[in-house]
């Protein structure tokens, strides 16, 4: 089984490791003096999603090597959030943040789309690598989100009520279980787990699930490569951005796990009060 909580990797030496045999994958591909780690997982087993349904759905993209890097969601006319380990990723790549993009405005991850370049990416200060704690990051964006299907979505308060098997959704454009890339959004439904039961079991994997993290679980629908970032949402509202799952995708026994959003919703209107 492999654990692998970043899309696309690009630092020069790259790599996910086996965490039963210790066995190394890679499949680098080189731009520039950078390579890129990508590694082929597969929303696998969701149902095609309509940019009208989701309209604060929205992806970062790799323009010269066409590649998808993750989800992100519109927060604000300016805003969107997504997982601290995608902005670190693009910072320690050294590459020109000019080469990266926000897509949005339609169903298809590269046909009828709004783009939007990068002017910013803030990592919370107290993310760590190693750990996963404190997963979120935000980036701004030079001209605004003000298309047909460009809304900002409601946050989870501080006081939002994670409910243990309530029915929640993800979405992304990340592998289906074909094995590609979607070109059309996706959704899963899956189900909130409590979080003894969601600690337990990512134990066995010696992985620490902090008050930080909330855990769902789809019983063969899961998040995949591309959809780290991506949004978890209930009532109406951003409540979870994919982190990490058990692979092959679709893992019938551990849940996914997901940044709560509730406990960085002070700190998002900071960062966009400040910055």
């Amino acid at each position: 089984m492999f654990i692998c909580p970043i899309s696309y990797i690009f630092t020069a030496f790259a790599l996910c490791y086996n965490t039963v045999s210790g066995e190394v994958v890679k499949e680098l591909k080189n731009y520039g003096n950078t390579r890129i780690d990508h590694v082929s997982y597969r929303i696998v087993n969701g149902n095609d999603a309509d940019i009208k349904d989701y309209p604060f759905a929205a992806l970062i993209f790799f323009t010269p090597a066409s590649k998808l890097i993750g989800g992100a969601t519109i927060i604000a006319p300016l805003w969107t959030v997504t997982a601290a380990d995608i902005g670190t990723t693009i910072e320690k790549g050294n590459i020109p943040l000019n080469l990266f993009t926000i897509r949005s405005n339609s169903s298809y991850q590269d046909e009828l789309y709004s783009e939007h370049s990068i002017a910013k990416i803030i990592i919370h200060k107290a993310f760590s690598m190693e750990s996963h704690d404190y997963n979120i990051a935000m980036i701004k964006v030079n001209n605004p989100f003000n298309g047909r299907y460009e809304k900002p979505i409601a946050l989870a308060e501080k006081d939002y009520k994670y409910t243990p098997n309530t029915t929640v959704y993800v979405i992304g454009w990340g592998r289906t279980e074909k094995g590609e890339l979607s070109k059309v959004l996706k959704y899963g439904r899956v189900t909130i787990v409590d979080s003894y039961s969601c600690r337990s079991y990512w134990r066995l994997n010696e992985t620490t699930i902090t008050y930080r993290m909330v855990c769902a679980f789809g019983a063969g629908t899961d998040p995949c490569t591309g959809d780290v970032g991506s949004a978890l949402l209930q009532s109406d509202k951003l409540i979870g951005i994919a982190l990490f799952w058990r692979t092959p995708c679709g893992d019938l026994v551990f849940p996914t796990v997901y940044t709560k959003v509730s406990e960085f919703h002070s700190w998002i209107l900071e960062t966009m009060q400040t910055d």
